[in-house]
């Protein structure tokens, strides 16, 4: 994978952690942070494309490594999805899939050894964790982890772009 389309897939699914943090927001609070973080994401993705080089260790990426951390995250995720189903507490889903995706981002460093996916791993855990301390579910947790997500993941690419 191209550092560039590595960074179009990150933005992505800033997008959609974007989506989950405005989704329980009252308006017109949902459709200014929205196009607030629409607009943020747009600007990165611009720079993105006019960036005459490419993020990140390029060279050093083990694309078996890369999918390894792949698998591990969605076998985790549809794992997690059904046991808090089966379990009553799917109000934890949203911050546990947040905490699956920031360690797959250890998987990512294996590959590249871009220590920078380390701070993205280690301040989406946090933010995520932070949110499991909110009630399940909730507007406060959703937002916590939509919107602390999306930011985590937009600010490791614009530090690159």
């Amino acid at each position: 994978m191209t550092a560039r389309r590595g960074a179009f897939v990150v933005l992505a699914f800033a997008l959609v952690w974007l989506w989950v943090g405005t989704s329980t927001l009252a308006m017109p609070w949902r459709a200014v942070i929205g196009g607030v973080g629409v607009a943020a994401l747009a600007a990165t993705a611009w720079r993105v494309l006019r960036r005459p080089v490419a993020l990140g260790n390029t060279r050093r990426f083990v694309r078996g490594r890369f999918w390894i951390a792949v698998a591990f995250e969605v076998i985790a995720g549809s794992a997690a999805g059904s046991l808090l189903g089966n379990a009553g507490l799917i109000g934890y889903l949203w911050p546990t899939i947040g905490i699956i995706v920031a360690l797959h981002f250890i998987g990512l460093w294996w590959a590249t050894g871009d220590r920078s996916y380390l701070t993205l791993m280690a301040t989406m855990l946090a933010v995520n964790v932070i949110a499991l301390f909110f009630p399940a579910g909730g507007a406060a947790m959703l937002a916590i982890c939509g919107l602390g997500s999306a930011t985590c993941l937009a600010v490791a690419v614009s530090r690159r772009a």
